[in-house]
């Protein structure tokens, strides 16, 4: 079972940053080294946030499981319930810090000119549904406590 939910999850992990490289490929189509510049910047700082949420969901489901496996299940409904609204409120917090913060993540990295502001509006659109990306996380997480692992 360990290895089973572990398993999926790290291909949860990976699907992540196949998102990222994704669309690093599709900006690599468009032949403009400034655009990939701003794009890979953008998705280093965006990974911060799916960080913490993948903590959470991880002892989530951890302590869900456990209760599943006694029969406590009104108890890890609530904890399912009250999960939800940690991560949702997380994200848009960590969203949010996120948006006031383009500007400095951005210019930390170094970047410049219109590879600069093309990893501005990137991040601030990726940062601004960081609390999408939570509420989905959370959800496939209670799905997994409960055995389904493959929808997920």
């Amino acid at each position: 079972m360990v290895l089973k939910q572990g398993l999926l999850l790290a291909i949860g992990l990976l699907s992540h940053a196949m998102f990222n490289i994704v669309d690093l490929l599709l900006i690599a189509e468009l032949d403009d080294p400034a655009a990939l510049a701003g794009v890979h910047v953008a998705t280093n700082i965006n990974f911060l946030p799916m960080i913490i949420g993948n903590a959470i969901s991880a002892a989530t489901l951890s302590a869900m499981s456990r209760m599943i496996g006694r029969g406590e299940i009104d108890q890890a409904r609530d904890l399912s319930s009250r999960s939800q609204i940690l991560m949702l409120g997380s994200g848009v917090f960590l969203g949010l810090i996120g948006a006031l913060f383009v500007s400095p993540s951005i210019d930390l990295q170094g970047v410049e000119g219109s590879g600069r502001d093309i990893g501005l509006h990137y991040l601030l659109v990726a940062n601004l549904g960081t609390f999408t990306m939570f509420g989905l996380m959370q959800t496939t997480t209670t799905m997994r406590a409960l055995g389904e692992s493959l929808m997920p």
